[in-house]
């Protein structure tokens, strides 16, 4: 498993984080920390995975625009940044979830109505 993706257990339940490490040249900059930690437990197991690996890219990225000067971000304005893409992620698993059913829906509806309209020929 990717070490961005990590699983603590507290109180005999497992709860599921984005652990993000600090680069060590920036850490001055960023209240001298070595990593942070993002929950993501409102995820599928599925959608945990693929979200670590686009919140670490979206880190590496902010990281290196902290270097060159592009961004002044502090460990808070990462952090809401990668929360924001958090929240993007579940929204979308949520249209998807209630597009699937829909379809589901769609399709019964349509199968009801095939089977009554035989029926109702013979």
């Amino acid at each position: 498993m990717n070490s961005y993706l990590v699983t603590k257990k507290i109180k005999n339940v497992e709860y599921r984080f984005f652990s993000c490490g600090i680069p060590s040249d920036l850490k001055k900059q960023l209240n001298n920390s070595r990593r942070f930690y993002l929950s993501l437990n409102n995820l599928k197991d599925f959608d945990v995975r693929f979200l670590c690996k686009h919140l670490n890219g979206i880190a590496k990225n902010l990281f290196q625009e902290i270097r060159i000067g592009m961004r002044e971000l502090n460990l808070d304005d990462i952090k809401n940044i990668l929360k924001i893409e958090i929240e993007k992620q579940i929204m979308w698993a949520q249209h998807l979830d209630l597009v699937q059913t829909n379809t589901t829906c769609s399709s019964r509806s349509k199968d009801s109505n095939k089977l009554l309209n035989k029926k109702n020929h013979f």
